[in-house]
This record gives C-alpha cells, structure tokens and sequence, in this order.
C-alpha cells in the first residue's frame, strides 16, 4: 500500500495539510476529488517528491519509480513525437529495437502510430495530451501521478483521451493517483474515490467502485455513488 502518515505541509501563511493520513492501494485507480486550491495538485506533488516532505511520513512509493502526467503535456517543440517518447525511454531501453518496440505499442494504444514523424506544433490539444499519456504508460515505472490531465477540454474529446487512457491502463496496470475537480470523470475512471474538504485538507468521504475484470465497467449503481460523493462536496 502507499501510505500517508500525520503530514503537515504550508505554503506562505496558509496550512494545506495538517497531520494528514490517507492509504492507497497498489494496481489500482485511486480519485482525488475536491474544488480547486483544497490541495488536490500539492498531495500529489509531495507524494512524488515535487515538494520536499517536511512533516510525516511516505511509504510505499520508490524515489523515480513514478511517471507524472501533467494538465499541460510538456513535450519538446524540437522533437518528433517518437523523439519525445525516445528521449524519456532510450534511458530505460538503451537498446533501440527494444525502445521502438515499447515506443511503438505505447503511440498504437492511443491512437498515434502514424504520427511518428509529426512534432507537437503540428498536433491537436487533444494528440498531445495523448502523446503524453502514451510517454506516461511507455515508462516502466510502478507509480502513475495525474493532475487533471482532461481539465478543459471538450466533452467529445475527454471522451476519446479516457478511452486512450484505460487501454493503457489495462495493459500495464499501473498505480494510478490522480485529482480532478469533475465528478463524472472520476467516476468514470477510478476504482477508489477519496473527497477532500475542510481547511486544513481532510479526506471527509470514501467510495469504492468494484469493476468488471478487463473492461473497467461498473459493477454498481453510480447513480447512488455520485449522489453520495455530491453530499460531501456542498
């Protein structure tokens, strides 16, 4: 499990955290539910070592064994889209059949395989993000972080990026943390859903979503779950 334990952290002269616990479990697809500034992006960030950790402690996750897809996708403007999956990964795969290999299995789950030759200026809002999930999932590590990856975007093409997002995910299975604002998002995709509330941030509801193995379908009425997860967000 990856587990937070009696964490403080402030920033200026506002406390975020204060003697904070939450517990996570490995393989699955935890969401972090809250309004925006509760401290949503900054527990993500300690728990991968963005921000230091001064107070508590973190166990259960291995320092740069985390991947981190960001709201914007950060690519190089100078690089191809297989360039930017190659300069994360020729690290991991120094031999580059293996790394083209990887490259190449990664871009065809989101849909991207030819659009190898093509850099990011010449990609739509929504092929970049993709790219960005591929690099994510591509990376052999045990940890995935997302911080509102889909914020902004169309109800068409979230639909295409979350379809893009579980093929990856089910075929790597991933630890997968990630904090949104979008109740229908996170219902769609988690397996464990925690709402932050209160000032200091607290975990103030819990729901689990069971899903159907190998589909990521819902074995329950989310009807009743939104309703319940809406109750802590008034």
């Amino acid at each position: 499990m990856i587990s937070l334990t009696d964490i403080s952290f402030s920033h200026a002269d506002r406390v975020i955290f204060e003697d904070f616990n939450l517990t996570l479990n490995h393989h699955e697809i935890s969401g972090i539910l809250g309004p925006s500034g509760i401290g949503k992006t900054t527990l993500i960030n300690l728990m991968a070592g963005i921000l230091p950790l001064k107070k508590g402690t973190l166990q259960g996750i291995v320092k740069g064994d985390l991947s981190y897809i960001f709201q914007d996708p950060r690519l190089l403007p100078s690089e191809t889209v297989y360039g930017n999956m190659a300069f994360v990964l020729k690290r991991h795969y120094p031999d580059p059949k293996a790394c083209r290999e990887v490259i190449l299995r990664n871009l065809t789950l989101v849909g991207l395989e030819e659009s190898l030759d093509r850099f990011p200026d010449e990609l739509s809002g929504g092929m970049k993000q993709r790219l960005s999930i591929a690099r994510a999932f591509a990376t052999p590590s045990h940890v995935l972080f997302m911080d509102e990856p889909f914020k902004g975007l169309d109800p068409g093409l979230k639909t295409q990026l979350t379809a893009a997002f579980k093929r990856s995910y089910q075929a790597t299975r991933k630890t997968v943390v990630f904090v949104t604002h979008d109740l229908d998002e996170v219902l769609a995709l988690s397996d464990r859903v925690m709402v932050l509330g209160s000032r200091p941030a607290r975990v103030v509801a819990t729901e689990i979503i069971p899903r159907e193995a190998g589909s990521l379908q819902p074995l329950v009425d989310l009807g009743k779950i939104k309703a319940s997860l809406l109750s802590h967000m008034i």
